[in-house]
């Protein structure tokens, strides 16, 4: 009987056989509800939660459960992996009155797919759903409070507010009321107002009037209808704020074409906010409802909640117009449709209350409808250490402890750490009960917002709320320049994969791959955990020589030097022996070129060789207590074996002639090559250098890991560098345009530091700053004052550890200047001005501009004849001065003038600059000041507007899509007079409003052209953007102005036209002056920090010879030379 069998199985039947196994393999995977039970009658309310209760299990890893109801989706979870037995509860939200079906379908790593049993509950309340009513400022009901006209019994005169506000909309107008309806069957027979513009031919609508209660609807608020709109083919107004053509101020509320929904906010021009969510089907009734609050707006259709959107900064003001239902202001967008009910509140309901009102809604008026809502089921997450606000230093306090609770509603899995937006450290905490701690080590300076992530088993994740730390000191991280090997703690330990804890590989960081490796467990030291201030290091223990311990790191080029550095973290158990802590030595352990090592009685030594003998050694004086971590160094090379401990240096001995020579044998961690000298303690982390650290190096590095193992040396101090400005003194008054004379001190306090960098500030605005390398220093620094107004100036000064101080501040006040500035006229090609070269059209009386001659010289006049076109010249409008109207609304035209195309006008492409005294009448919409563009307002080469919103946008290109693009950011109100610039050069575009400065944009290698069209002034190409407002005079040159020329030419506008400038200062320009000074035998030239770029040059007579080079811009602008002889020197500066 099994011989036959046998046969079946394995000839004929083989495919049936693979299929058996699939189908084994399948019926592991197991998932079942286990809550509620089938059957279940559920009283309740509609914002209690129901809990359905999962398990799941297989021989595999379960991917994914998704839980469904009546064939419907509800939410897929993917469980974290290593996941084969679940037990799992998934809260929800029932706010229907229905009988509902749940299954789940789970998935396995085979590919398995298993549903579960069917389980159905039968939901209903235990009283009927009422709306909330806080805060609840509007409410029209269809079925309550509608007056019609008693005329016609259905057009709708009074829609009564029954929020107990008054604030009832009307609609005197018959021919514009809404219609009374029953909706029937699709509304549960509820009446509804009918918005219908179809019905009559004209705007059905109804305006509620402006009260305090319905006048802060901007950026907190909640809005809930149950409307239908049977078209989805256009935008219509469910309800609105705005003004002009649409324009919220502060919202509207539509139907979108297609038939989601939009809200959008603003303050009366473009939408500053836009949010979409959602799609309805035209003809259907649907639950509406938007949410403005924590800085965010969203909403929701039918429960389902869209993507919020971030209000953030964005403008948004209440105009204190009416409300319109049904429709925008001006007549548009009106709405062809129904509502039955309206609910507005003045502020953002909480999560329950929300879904409460929409359950109020659905219960109402679309019994039928199912809704499954899943309650927040991911794990809630508080830090609740370190507290906001807190403040670390990278040197003396640099631990910050994580420290979270969570209340989750399945197990956790993981919980991990951030420092602005990084990860840090992690933990796998599954079985394991709260707080979770983290300890993170910081070495960089900064501002640190902290969060912390909590993961459980179906891999859902909550983040706690930010909490925002700042850590000062200086960044301490090592030198990296010449790094060859960095073995550092938790980074790149591997253990032995049997779980005995032995370090069998350490990967080197360094970015050399010079990985250290012991494949034999029986010689690999172990791995000890928290060994140092919480991080783990290798523990080398082997008390004999059978099975010594050791890392081999394989030679390499970027290893095998006779000039090196070594610095480690280490601590010895034992001082009866000798025990190295890192060698290249021969087989008989001789090195070759180097042994490092704990001799007997704890001392350390450095030995150098070439493979046969020893040929210089240097033991330390400072002998490491015992048992205790220290910083040691070792540094060989430049003729000399130096050892320190912590930052302290031992004494050194001279190399001589001593051959220190690499045999190619492996770089031996905690031991030597004849494997007799294992390292009896601890290593944390070995920085191995190809060359001789400077002392500035070496003290940074071991400041680092002092910093990171809380090792303290007193000999280091973290002392930051003290700078002061010694004149002029606080409250000096000057002239505007004077130069001003900072003389400055600085001198760096930590040990073996230097200045670096010093800034110079003013009004917080960094002017310049100087590359010095000086333990001190006194200089001057020349600034000057190109606008009237109040200075503040500082200077900030730098260490090699990234110290820094800021002096106390020194106000300076320049006076406004008597007399008018004159404009620089170098490289102006086109000067247009309203007061000069005017000539108007003698027969309309109008003030028609026909020509406007350029005053620069080059005849580039600017022309319109056709009078119609023509702007109008005003008097007196800006300080007693004319200008040029620019005005489509004067008579419906659109008016500029144009500047023909010619060569000195014809390449404004990548340098240079443009300044304009505009007054824009309109902020809503975007009118151009001058341009040479083609097509449809195409930068050909360039455009320039003034953006909606009073900002100034400035575009280049190649006659099609702008390829740089840049707006000022700051900008000027509708009906205030500006001096807008812009200047293009050193590759960069960036405009001024009244010198305050925007972003800049690079310009790189854009398409820019200029097709030869003429110069349009007030209007873009083809009747586009026509200007709204006045221009009293414009400037153009054929280069980018240096800051000087750019300050003064906008003094002079600002002077003429009565505009203030923001407060400008730059640094001064022209000869700088030479100061000598002579200190025993040597002689020290310098002059002022503000001028860079220099050549110092010197020759013995001052009438003949050839000036000869000394220095090229050296630092602090200082130079020092030996007095060799009695002959007189004379020095020059040249640039």
């Amino acid at each position: 009987m099994c011989a036959p069998f046998r046969r079946r199985l394995f000839a004929p039947m083989a495919a049936a056989t693979l299929f058996a196994a699939t189908n084994l393999q399948a019926q592991s995977l197991t998932v079942n509800i286990t809550a509620p039970i089938d059957g279940t009658n559920i009283v309740m309310s509609p914002t209690n939660v129901v809990v359905v209760s999962v398990s799941a299990s297989s021989d595999f890893n379960v991917t994914n459960l998704t839980l469904r109801c009546n064939d419907v989706a509800v939410r897929s979870f993917n469980p974290v992996a290593g996941q084969t037995n679940l037990s799992v509860q998934l809260p929800l939200f029932l706010p229907s009155a229905t009988v509902d079906t749940f299954t789940v379908v789970a998935r396995d790593a085979s590919g398995a797919i298993v549903t579960s049993s069917p389980v159905t509950v039968t939901i209903s309340f235990d009283a009927t759903p009422a709306a909330p009513t806080n805060a609840l400022v509007l409410w029209l009901a269809a079925d309550t409070g509608v007056t019609t006209d008693p005329n016609d019994g259905q057009s709708i005169t009074t829609w009564a507010d029954q929020s107990g506000h008054g604030n009832d909309a009307q609609q005197p107008v018959i021919a514009n009321s809404p219609r009374l309806r029953d909706a029937g069957v699709a509304l549960n027979f509820a009446p509804v107002a009918r918005f219908n513009v179809l019905d009559t031919g004209v705007a059905r609508f109804m305006i509620v009037s402006n009260s305090p209660s319905i006048a802060g609807f901007t950026t907190n608020f909640t809005f809930l209808t149950v409307a239908e709109e049977n078209d989805s083919g256009a935008t219509y107004a469910i309800m609105s704020e705005t003004t002009g053509s649409y324009q919220p101020n502060p919202f509207r509320w539509h139907f979108n074409p297609g038939g989601s929904i939009g809200v959008d906010l603003g303050a009366g021009g473009n939408p500053t906010v836009v949010n979409n969510a959602g799609t309805t089907l035209a003809g259907t009734y649907n639950i509406l409802g938007v949410r403005a609050g924590n800085n965010v707006l969203s909403q929701t259709v039918n429960f389902t909640n869209g993507t919020p959107t971030t209000i953030g900064t964005a403008a948004v003001s209440d105009a204190g117009i009416g409300l319109n239902i049904g429709r925008g202001s001006g007549l548009f967008t009106g709405m062809y449709g129904n509502i039955t009910e309206l609910m507005c509140y003045s502020n953002r309901l909480s999560d329950i209350d929300f879904l409460l009102a929409q359950s109020y809604l659905a219960y109402k008026y679309l019994p039928g409808m199912v809704v499954v809502q899943l309650a927040n089921p991911a794990p809630v997450v508080v830090l609740n250490n370190p507290t906001n606000g807190a403040g670390f230093h990278t040197v003396t306090n640099n631990n910050i402890l994580f420290s979270a609770t969570t209340s989750s509603t399945n197990p956790l899995y993981s919980v991990t750490y951030f420092a602005n937006g990084s990860l840090v450290g992690s933990n796998y905490v599954k079985g394991v009960s709260g707080p979770y701690q983290f300890n993170y080590q910081v070495q960089l300076a900064g501002s640190f917002n902290l969060t912390v992530v909590a993961t459980d088993i179906l891999g859902l994740a909550g983040t706690s709320a930010p909490v925002a730390v700042t850590v000062t000191g200086p960044s301490l991280v090592p030198p990296t320049s010449g790094l060859a090997l960095w073995l550092k703690p938790n980074a790149g330990m591997v253990t032995n994969v049997d779980g005995s804890g032995t370090l069998v590989e350490w990967d080197d960081q360094s970015g050399k791959t010079n990985n250290a490796y012991q494949p034999v467990k029986a010689n690999a030291p172990a791995l000890v955990a928290n060994a140092i201030n919480g991080l783990p290091a290798a523990y080398f223990n082997q008390l004999t020589n059978i099975s010594p311990q050791y890392l081999d790191v394989t030679s390499a080029a970027s290893i095998q030097k006779s000039s090196f550095s070594i610095i480690t973290v280490a601590k010895p158990l034992d001082q009866n022996g000798n025990y190295d802590i890192i060698s290249k030595t021969s087989g008989g352990g001789v090195p070759n070129p180097f042994e490092w090592r704990f001799d007997t009685g704890g001392a350390i030594e450095t030995a150098v060789g070439d493979g046969n003998t020893k040929t210089a050694s240097n033991i330390s004086t400072l002998v490491p207590a015992n048992g205790t971590f220290n910083i040691l160094s070792t540094v060989v090379g430049s003729g000399a074996i130096k050892q320190y401990v912590g930052f302290s240096p031992s004494t050194i001995t001279s190399l001589g002639s001593a051959a220190i020579v690499d045999g190619g044998t492996p770089m031996r961690i905690g031991n030597r090559g004849s494997l007799d000298a294992t390292m009896r303690g601890y290593i944390a982390e070995i920085l191995y250098y190809d060359h001789v650290l400077t002392d500035t190096e070496r003290t940074l590095a071991v400041g680092y890991l002092a910093n990171k193992y809380a090792l303290n040396y007193p000999s280091f101090t973290n002392t930051p560098p003290s700078v002061a400005i010694l004149s002029p003194t606080n409250g000096t008054t000057v002239t505007a345009g004077a130069n001003v004379t900072l003389s400055v001190s600085a001198s760096a306090g930590a040990i073996a530091a230097y200045l670096t960098t010093i800034e110079f500030l003013a009004n917080g605005t960094v002017l310049s700053s100087a590359s010095v390398s000086n333990q001190s220093i006194i200089a001057p620094y020349i600034a000057n004052l190109a606008t009237p107004g109040s200075y503040s100036f500082t200077v900030r000064a730098t260490d090699n550890y990234g110290f820094q101080t800021t002096s106390t501040a020194v106000a300076v006040t320049a006076s406004a200047v008597g007399g008018a500035i004159a404009a620089p006229t170098n490289d102006l090609v086109l000067w247009l001005k309203a007061d000069a070269g005017v000539t108007i059209d003698p027969n309309n009386g109008l003030g028609s501009i026909t020509t406007w001659a350029d005053q620069s010289g080059n005849g580039n006049d600017a022309v319109q004849p056709v009078t119609a076109n023509s702007p109008l010249l005003r008097s007196n409008i800006l300080n007693g001065l004319p200008v040029a109207r620019f005005n489509v609304l004067d008579t419906g035209a659109p008016r500029f003038m144009t500047v023909a195309s010619a060569p000195s006008i014809a390449n404004f492409t990548t340098n240079f600059t443009f300044i304009a005294v505009t007054l824009e009448n309109d902020s809503g919409a975007d009118y151009a000041i001058m341009s040479e563009t083609t097509g449809s307002y195409a930068p050909n080469p360039f455009r320039w507007r003034q953006n909606a919103g009073g900002n100034s946008g400035f575009d280049l290109g190649a006659g099609g899509t702008p390829t740089v693009v840049n707006n000022s950011g700051v900008g000027s109100s509708a009906g205030v007079p500006a001096i807008r610039a812009v200047r293009a050069g050193n590759n960069v575009l960036r405009q001024t409003v009244n010198l305050n400065p925007g972003n800049s944009s690079t310009i790189g290698n854009a398409a820019i052209a200029d097709a030869g069209v003429g110069l349009n002034i007030g209007q873009g190409s083809a009747n586009n953007l026509g200007m709204y407002g006045y221009i009293a005079e414009i400037m153009c040159y054929s280069n980018r102005l240096s800051d000087a020329s750019f300050v003064q030419a906008q003094a002079y506008l600002g002077g003429k036209y009565g505009i203030s400038l923001s407060t400008f200062a730059l640094p001064a320009t022209g000869a700088p002056v030479l100061s000598v000074g002579r200190a025993n035998n040597a002689l020290t030239v310098s002059w002022p920090l503000n001028f860079t770029g220099f050549v110092l040059e010197s020759r013995t007579n001052l009438t003949s010879g050839t000036w000869s080079p000394v220095a090229t811009n050296p630092l602090a602008n200082q130079v020092t030379l030996p007095i060799t002889g009695p002959a007189a020197q004379f020095f020059r500066l040249r640039q």
